[in-house]
């Protein structure tokens, strides 16, 4: 009896401690016959207090409602033995805590989004960073990332490139990109088989090729909600322990036994406590996803009641989450998809899927009042004694009642302005808009509708400037879906087999035919900037000139030339990079998301070409064209729009120098003849400018592309006119508004550090 007495104590104590019961010793105690043992062997092991903190940066204008900036800083997880230097770390002065937070995904422009209904106040910018073989992951933007640092908010990049086949340079790359900037969390691949000790040994590669590329950034081990396998190598190699910060995993709906909102999240509270106590490493939890209707194994259904209970469970659970180590969660996504789940969005065709997204937002709010500055340390292991950090007690929040936990706060259907977005912008500078882009363009943007978040979504993945790609979007198509664009059927840029594609899903083969059947070349038309001005409705072409049906070329709304991915599958063909970054086999050029993907990928490479191009202009030449730094931006947009190469660019531009009419004035008459384009006028004794094929009279280089007697390739400027509305129209760059906005919810006179 006295054996049992003793034994039950020392189960007791160990439960009660928190600690984790070690099975075969307690059997010792019952399997033993002398009564004496020695319990300090059962008791927990002793533990480190340990805070997260980061050392801080010049301050700026956002300080006095943020913590202090990161730009360059380095943030790490350090013990902390006394009282005295915790509140070290909570004054501030050179080193200071990171609070706990909540973040959103799967793109930096949803986190915007998401930020301006949660009181500005979100903390973690999740971004799925696509790559493949041939291309790698996607490069970030260090300009975006510095964006995010300023005001403390650490972006975190999922690398997803649906398996292992991104060459470990390539991930050295990427890392190298964001090296300096700062504590920028990156998260080795999310998809892998934790059984193939191969693809193991793969993500440990990545995780210390990471940290070597990128001394500031915090490095992430992905894994599966309670799949340790990748935890174990942890264990075995100290260099992948060393190169390891935290663990990231997510909570996903679809891969439960069950489709109960508040058992997935203990469910990621037991697998975070399992993480710190045996691996000693903190965990943030990278998505959060509801899909809404049968979960992959079929085994349950998720109904908006349990997604709520989910969210719900989330918040109420912040003081447990905290006390086993992480330091911070995110939902999936506000309207992209990255994983091409169904139903499993926060919003649809840019509405919110109320109550679900009321649900979040509401206690979203509430949580910035109660646990946004509480900040993140906790014990790594049960039972150490870290009384000094105070883990704040359960909180009702404001309007809640224990008869409505299965509703929102209150309904969220509106946004608070913007106090930053951090997008890929070409330019921040309306007022620097170049002289010679008259007019602005015309039509409705799509800033907020489904339509246009799409396109933003695709923008970002890309880092491409979300307003741009929409000007894209109404100069191809008008933003239609099923839109084609035709051409010559010897016209040898597109489709050289003049294949009738179709529309897989059938929606838009009505259109697709009524173009093929109804328009002609005419053969009268040989001046031309675009193919299709060469297509002209059969009944409009005389029968001299008729030179047969056209052929497709360009293919729904952002007008891409690549066949549909159905057609490289049927003949054998490996697909274009683009087209196997949006679907390879699956590509749908007709479908919105395809179509906008694939074009914010050619953007992409573009944007780099344009600015290679413009840094390798002498100075003459950027004051010819009149390129400023304030007005840079523009110009890159500009190039952006053409495909062609950089010397061919450059020979535009120095056509456009050489022959322009101001090159004549002033000049002597032996000076004058020396010009191709100057003639001399004996009668008046003046060298003027002599008109001719080469030589147009462009006062302007955009005078120079858009006319057709010069170069006749207005495409680039039209854009760039419509890229200035979408501009004004959907504010995605006006960060001076940002500012302001920022200044008029938090006066100066309020500014203070709310740290406790």
């Amino acid at each position: 009896m006295k054996k049992l007495v003793y034994s039950l104590f020392v189960t007791l104590l160990l439960l009660f401690s928190g600690c984790l019961i070690k099975e075969d010793e307690v059997k010792k105690v019952f399997q033993t016959p002398s009564y004496e043992f020695d319990a300090s062997q059962l008791i927990c092991p002793s533990g480190q207090c340990v805070a997260f903190v980061c050392n801080k940066s010049e301050d700026n204008s956002y300080t006095g409602f943020y913590p202090p900036p990161v730009v360059g800083s380095n943030c790490s997880f350090e013990s902390v033995e006394t009282e005295g230097e915790y509140k070290e770390y909570l004054k501030g002065d050179k080193m200071f805590l990171r609070t706990f937070g909540a973040g959103f995904g799967s793109s930096f422009m949803e986190f915007a989004d998401a930020n301006a209904y949660c009181n500005n106040s979100l903390t973690y910018s999740v971004k799925w960073v696509l790559g493949n073989t041939s291309t790698g992951y996607v490069l970030p933007s260090p300009e975006r990332a510095t964006c995010f640092f300023e005001k403390s908010t650490l972006p975190v990049y999922i690398l997803y490139a649906g398996g292992l086949s991104v060459p470990i340079n390539k991930v050295a790359e990427f890392a190298k990109s964001l090296d300096g900037k700062g504590p920028a969390i990156v998260i080795t691949e999310y998809q892998y088989n934790s059984s193939n000790p191969a693809e193991l040994s793969a993500i440990a590669s990545q995780a210390k090729a990471i940290k070597q590329n990128c001394k500031n950034c915090l490095v992430a081990v992905y894994t599966k909600l309670n799949d340790d396998a990748i935890l174990k190598e942890l264990q075995k190699d100290s260099g992948f322990n060393r190169s390891v910060d935290l663990v990231a995993f997510g909570l996903d709906g679809r891969e439960t036994s069950y489709c109960t909102g508040g058992m997935l999240v203990y469910e990621g509270l037991t697998f975070s406590r399992t993480i710190l106590y045996n691996y000693s490493k903190p965990s943030f939890w990278a998505y959060l996803l509801i899909p809404r209707g049968f979960n992959e194994n079929g085994m349950c259904v998720w109904n908006e009641v349990e997604e709520k209970r989910a969210y719900l469970t989330l918040f109420f659970s912040v003081s447990s989450i905290r006390k086993y180590g992480v330091i911070g969660f995110a939902p999936y996504s506000l309207y992209g998809n990255p994983l091409k789940c169904e139903n499993c969005t926060l919003m649809e065709n840019g509405q919110p899927r109320q109550d679900s997204f009321s649900m979040f937002f509401s206690y979203c709010q509430q949580f910035y009042y109660y646990y946004n500055f509480i900040p993140v340390a906790f014990a790594t292991k049960p039972g150490t004694n870290c009384s000094f950090e105070k883990t704040p007690t359960q909180t009702v929040y404001i309007g809640q009642s224990s008869s409505e936990l299965d509703v929102p706060l209150y309904t969220v259907d509106s946004p608070m302005p913007y106090f930053y977005k951090c997008a890929a912008c070409f330019s921040f500078n309306y007022s620097a808009v170049p002289k010679g882009i008259g007019g602005s363009g015309s039509g409705d943007y799509h800033c907020t509708d489904g339509i246009g978040k799409t396109i933003d979504y695709w923008a970002d993945v890309f880092e491409a400037d979300p307003d741009y790609m929409k000007a894209i979007a109404q100069q191809e198509s008008g933003f239609d879906e099923c839109a084609v664009g035709l051409a010559p059927p010897n016209w040898p840029y597109c489709n050289q087999g003049g294949i009738e594609f179709e529309d897989p899903t059938g929606k838009c083969n009505n259109a697709i035919q009524q173009k093929l059947h109804n328009y002609c070349w005419d053969k009268s038309v040989t001046n031309f900037a675009d193919p299709s001005e060469a297509c002209r409705p059969c009944s409009s072409v005389s029968s001299g000139n008729n030179g047969g049906h056209c052929k497709i070329c360009a293919m729904g709304m952002m007008q891409v030339i690549d066949y549909p991915g159905y057609y490289y599958k049927e003949k054998g063909m490996e697909a274009p990079d683009r087209i196997k970054l949006c679907g390879a086999y699956e590509y749908n050029p007709f479908n919105m998301n395809d179509s906008a993907c694939a074009r914010s990928y050619d953007t992409m490479v573009n944007a780099k070409k344009a600015r290679e191009l413009i840094a390798e202009l002498n100075s003459n030449e950027k004051s010819a064209l009149g390129i400023t730094d304030e007005n840079v931006g523009w110009w890159v947009a500009l190039f952006t729009s053409y495909s062609n190469s950089k010397s061919t660019m450059h020979g535009w531009i120095t056509d456009y120098i050489e022959n322009k009419p101001q090159n004549c004035q002033g000049l002597g008459e032996s000076a004058c003849y020396a010009q191709e384009c100057c003639k001399w006028d004996d009668e008046d004794e003046e060298c003027r400018y002599s008109y001719s094929k080469t030589c147009c009279g462009a006062n302007t280089f955009f005078e120079y592309l858009e006319s057709k007697n010069c170069l006749n390739k207005p495409y680039g400027v039209q854009v760039l006119r419509k890229y200035v509305a979408a501009w004004k129209e959907c504010g995605n760059c006006d960060e001076p508004s940002f500012l302001e906005n920022f200044k008029k919810y938090h006066p100066k006179k309020e500014y203070e550090i709310p740290f406790p």
